[in-house]
């Protein structure tokens, strides 16, 4: 490759500077957790809920791109979690909460609704507040108050299965 570099400094400085920047770049770089695909079934009172929002909180991690997870449900109930790093979540425990909003009407009110230039849903303005109400029980709304647990571990199919109780 380089035979004969006298009276071409620039050329032996040139390839030094290149491998220092590849030999920092791998020490430098971020160590990023593996992401572990989350599937499950969740149902309300026993029966399916397409667009039922589950969302995963982590309980010994700080909340990252790794760890926050949010899923909907389909009409069957099957439900696939991802984070914002992409599909699944890190090892770790979390505590889980869900939210299923319903309009007088009785549609549901989910993450895949048209949303306006501020990101809220159209669906929630135009309706007014005390015509929309959430199906899922209060203790199941928040982080704090949820009794849901979950664990994702690395090498098994993490499942997710529950039954929320109906109001």
């Amino acid at each position: 490759m380089i035979q004969n570099a006298k009276g071409k400094p620039w050329l032996i400085a040139s390839v030094v500077g290149i491998l220092l920047l590849v030999l920092c770049l791998a020490g430098c770089r971020e160590n990023v957790p593996a992401l572990h695909p989350v599937r499950g079934q969740v149902t309300l009172g026993g029966k399916p809920f397409e667009r039922l929002l589950v969302y995963l909180h982590p309980q010994d991690a700080a909340i990252s791109q790794y760890t926050l997870g949010v899923g909907e449900t389909d009409a069957n109930g099957a439900l696939t979690l991802r984070s914002t790093a992409g599909d699944g979540l890190a090892e770790g425990n979390y505590r889980v909460t869900f939210s299923c909003l319903v309009t007088v009407a009785g549609e549901v009110i989910g993450a895949a609704d048209s949303k306006n230039d501020d990101g809220r849903s159209v669906a929630m303005l135009t309706s007014s507040a005390p015509t929309i109400r959430e199906l899922v029980p209060e203790v199941y709304v928040h982080a704090e108050t949820t009794p849901v647990q979950f664990q994702i571990r690395r090498g098994v199919e993490n499942t997710l299965e529950f039954d929320i109780p109906a109001r």
